[in-house]
């Protein structure tokens, strides 16, 4: 973790084997050595999630940390005057959590702002990665990754629609004066440099910063041995569900022996509350006979995240996926 020196680590290690594990923030504060562990290196285990099992929301934990060192300082201090604090008597675990103050009531920080210090601090997403909500739209849209198997052996100018967060941009001009980029994408395999030319950064120039989870539609190129995309044009992948409704469909497979009316009654006041472009086909199990699969023409639907993810508790996570349409669908 960036700013948490292994001298520092190996002192918290030995307080809690020896002590026994800390029951929060303020007795974290309490038992180690504050000029080792200095507000600096605090926020940085904070940032990295190091106290999440302890404390779930970091940005709580931050915004209170002024009041942990205060704390933890002014237990340390009487602990070596062998005084007793005015909250309490002696130095037991008890008497010190009944001393401790609040934390203070701030609003957790996203998913991405979470993830963002993660790898600022690690180098690396930990918790998740920013892509983990839209693992729907990667099926659904994107026919590669961007790991170092992902572009493989395909050839010069090969098609591609790859999905990830940019975590490096360079904007420059070319000879002619137009503005160009380079950029590092990175998905959960790994990462690539996606090169950006006049003609689609002039489309998509408001998309091409750090941190954006984007889309990019390309081209393959191998001349220097390493696989790099040309871009040809990006999107927000959020937006790609909503713009091609009518080019998908909801598919759900339904084992009658399991199903009971209820859910399916819960399921078509979902879909009735849900209404949009997109069709909706199961896939209809029994014991007995084949599947046999059927579009439902009474509804068409809206395939947002609650929609999926209500229907995924009725039926089961696995029953449930997104797929594009044939031309007879």
């Amino acid at each position: 973790i960036k700013g948490v020196g292994s001298s520092a680590v190996e002192h918290f290690v030995q307080e809690r084997r020896e002590n026994g594990p800390f029951s929060g923030i303020f007795d974290f504060t309490t038992r180690v050595d504050l000029r080792t562990c200095n507000r600096k290196m605090l926020e940085s285990l904070i940032g990295a999630g190091a106290f999440d099992e302890l404390h779930g929301n970091r940005a709580q934990l931050l915004e209170s940390l002024e009041d942990a060192l205060s704390y933890g300082a002014r237990m340390q201090e009487e602990k070596s005057r062998n005084q007793t604090s005015l909250f309490g008597g002696g130095d037991d675990l008890q008497s010190r959590q009944e001393s401790e103050p609040k934390l203070r009531d701030v609003p957790a920080w996203s998913n991405m702002e979470k993830l963002k210090r993660e790898r600022e601090l690690i180098g690396f997403f930990l918790s998740g990665h920013p892509l983990d909500r839209f693992r729907d739209d990667v099926a659904l849209f994107c026919s590669h990754n961007l790991g170092e198997e992902g572009l493989k052996g395909l050839e010069e100018r090969a098609s591609v629609t790859c999905a990830g967060i940019i975590t490096a941009a360079r904007h420059i001009r070319d000879k002619k004066g137009r503005p160009i980029a380079f950029l590092s994408m990175e998905d959960e395999k790994g990462s690539n440099e996606v090169l950006v030319f006049s003609d689609a950064y002039d489309k998509s120039m408001n998309l091409l910063h750090v941190d954006n989870v984007v889309v990019v539609e390309g081209n393959v190129t191998v001349r220097d041995g390493t696989p790099k995309i040309i871009a040809r044009q990006f999107d927000r992948i959020e937006n790609l569900r909503e713009k091609h409704q009518g080019a998908i469909r909801l598919c759900l497979n339904m084992a009658t022996d399991k199903l009971e009316d209820s859910q399916l009654d819960e399921l078509a006041v979902l879909f009735d509350q849900n209404r949009g472009q997109t069709n909706v086909h199961m896939v209809v199990r029994s014991k007995k006979e084949k599947p046999i699969r059927m579009k439902v023409r009474k509804f068409v639907i809206d395939p947002n995240d609650n929609l999926l993810k209500e229907t995924r508790r009725l039926i089961g996570k696995h029953n449930v996926w997104l797929e594009k349409r044939s031309d007879e669908a």
